[in-house]
């Protein structure tokens, strides 16, 4: 065999070799089935048949195994270039990482086929999990409070809220740097905070959610590990020492642990109500700012009622918004007796319940259009109720109906002053009634309560 021969040969068992052929020391080809190999070439084939294809012409196709950026095209959008992280435990979604570091999750269902396959084909090249048997117990936890009075009635409260999260595993196999991931749930009613150096609080009605992950160490068999989630703001306000004025209310945490792979081990929440309407998809929805599927039923408000005294004044903004709204106190006029009994708001609207020449006035102020319902003022002490209900402005007095006039309809905004009692705070040009400078009331004004309706 001469050296054109053996380089011609060479080629042709590379050529075989690399399509995955383990042959011996004889080629099974046309021409080579009667052709003994000379002993250096049988070595050389036995080394190159035992060669990944890549190794031998360049880089091949990319598997599904390898760490890598590739193009994943979605049924509907755009196309997006990304690396496959995890796959959900229940194989409908997957977490994707694009070349900047952001991370999504994708229900796989929605990618073209060929994309569908490749997920596929990637599960087939990951370790298998073991099922791992997890005990979760959720402990809630205080820290210290921070107490201050408001005015001359009432004391704001607020505190932190964490968890204390601990896992034990109760299988035999190792559980290798597990990942807990949670999300805390809090229901604001009021918010507390510092305003050109003094406190003050604004009423809230929203559902706060906060999401973070801590990695745990490996677990072995009936070992336990504990994580502390970072801390939310519980605010609470008292009325007169000890009657619940305004609370937020915990939420809870839900927790979900995964392996390092990111594939679910368990999930969890803690025992309050308020969380069991959320799936984990509808707690991470509102880490970003957005809507859950149950949010409409979580946002809708409650009944509100303020207690304050003759002088008070509660910083806004008060939620009018879409709400049937009562004003009520007990009164007793002095010597002429004009004067604001109670005002909410200012001069974009709000409303103002007041005495001005021998009348008793119920004034709704929308954008400085103002509808008033009036009716005599009664003599010595009595309790007036002024309701605005729908489109209605009423007057009560000792629980009999005195005014009724058409009003501008429910607030579509609340106003962003506050309540008064006693006076009207704004200014002769912001005021929510057409009277004078602060208009002062001149007499008692006693067991004030003013009452936003709630949400139907």
């Amino acid at each position: 065999m001469n050296r054109r021969d053996e380089v011609g040969m060479l080629r042709a068992v590379t050529f075989r070799a690399s399509a995955g052929l383990r042959g011996g020391t004889e080629l099974k080809s046309a021409y080579s089935e009667r052709v003994k190999f000379p002993s250096h070439l049988a070595f050389l084939c036995a080394v190159l048949a035992l060669l990944p294809p890549d190794s031998l012409f360049g880089q091949g196709a990319s598997t599904p195994g390898a760490e890598e950026f590739r193009t994943f095209t979605p049924k509907e959008g755009n196309p997006l270039e990304a690396k496959l992280l995890s796959v959900s435990r229940d194989y409908r979604e997957m977490e994707i990482m694009t070349p900047d570091g952001k991370k999504f999750r994708t229900p796989i269902v929605k990618l073209i086929l060929d994309d569908q396959q490749y997920v596929k084909d990637w599960l087939k090249t990951r370790p298998q999990t073991a099922d791992y048997n997890l005990d979760v117990k959720i402990e809630r936890n205080y820290g210290k409070e921070d107490r201050r009075r408001y005015g001359s009635s009432y004391v704001m409260e607020s505190k932190p809220l964490n968890y204390t999260i601990r896992l034990r595993n109760l299988s035999n196999e190792v559980l290798p740097a597990p990942k807990v991931e949670y999300i805390l749930l809090m229901k604001d009613g009021v918010s507390i905070y510092q305003s050109e150096g003094s406190w003050t609080y604004s009423e809230e009605s929203r559902v706060r959610a906060k999401e973070s992950m801590q990695t745990l160490q490996d677990m072995t068999y009936n070992r336990e590990q504990a994580v502390t989630t970072e801390s939310l703001k519980f605010d609470r306000i008292f009325y007169d020492g000890n009657d619940l004025y305004l609370s937020d209310e915990p939420y809870g945490v839900l927790v979900r642990v995964t392996t390092a792979q990111g594939v679910v081990i368990t999930e969890a929440r803690s025992s309050e109500e308020g969380n069991k309407k959320y799936k984990w998809e509808d707690a991470v929805a509102l880490t970003k700012g957005g809507s859950s599927s149950s949010s409409s039923e979580s946002e809708k408000r409650g009944p509100k009622t303020y207690r304050p005294l003759k002088g008070d004044h509660i910083e806004g903004p008060i939620d009018l918004s879409n709400r049937k709204v009562e004003m009520k106190a007990k009164v007793s006029p002095s010597g002429k007796g004009d004067g604001v009994i109670m005002a909410i708001g200012g001069f974009k609207r709000g409303l103002a319940l007041y005495v001005q020449d021998q009348e008793l006035r119920f004034v709704q102020n929308v954008d400085g259009d103002r509808k008033i319902a009036a009716a005599k003022l009664p003599l010595g002490e009595f309790v007036v109720k002024a309701t605005l209900d729908g489109k209605q402005l009423k007057i009560e007095v000792d629980g009999r109906q005195v005014a009724e006039a058409e009003g501008k309809g429910a607030f579509e905004d609340y106003p962003s002053d506050g309540i008064d009692v006693g006076k009207d705070g704004n200014t002769d040009d912001y005021n929510v009634g057409p009277y004078p400078l602060g208009f002062r009331f001149a007499g008692t004004i006693r067991e004030v309560e003013i009452t936003l309706a709630a949400d139907e």
